[in-house]
């Protein structure tokens, strides 16, 4: 898991200097789609590494004291806060903050569309994993049947016919 966040930390950093360099260049913001594009991305991949860390947290006492854990998370969200004060002040001088809250909300939306469908499909998992369950179930139950049904039938034939020692 460090491994995965610390190559997302990077993609993060190669996104933004990208953008920085898209900026250095004097693009127009209309041809930063790309490189804008690949930031979020990357962005958003660190975001939930910063989540599963909050969520996971950790009790094995060599990988790190929770305070230093907090740390790395507080000053990661930080890095990102001014990347994306960065690239919103570009669009600012470039006339063009309009468009830049519209990329924020509609990366909002994006995201919210994201979140549903992922709870959607997690809940369709978890449905259909209770389903096999319970399928298992009924077919353990089914075979115990079988295998009590014919016993009483041995049973009784061992009953009826005798054991042919008379």
């Amino acid at each position: 898991m460090i491994g995965e966040a610390m190559l997302a930390i990077k993609a993060l950093d190669s996104a933004f200097v990208l953008v920085q360099g898209a900026i250095a260049k004097k693009k127009e913001v209309e041809d930063m789609a790309g490189e804008v594009g690949k930031f979020f991305t990357a962005k958003k991949k660190v975001e939930e590494h910063i989540e599963n860390a909050r969520k996971a947290g950790t009790d094995d006492l060599m990988t790190g004291s929770a305070l230093e854990e907090a740390i790395t998370i507080d000053q990661q969200e930080e890095r990102i806060e001014k990347m994306m004060e960065k690239v919103g002040a570009y669009y600012s001088r470039k006339g063009q903050t309009h468009r830049w809250v519209k990329i924020k909300a509609e990366a909002r939306k994006i995201e919210k569309k994201r979140e549903v469908k992922r709870k959607a499909k997690n809940a369709a998992a978890r449905l259909a994993a209770e389903e096999e369950e319970m399928l298992i179930h009924d077919l353990a139950k089914m075979f115990l049947s079988l295998v009590g049904a014919v016993a009483v039938i041995a049973g009784l034939v061992f009953l009826f016919f005798g054991s042919g020692h008379e």
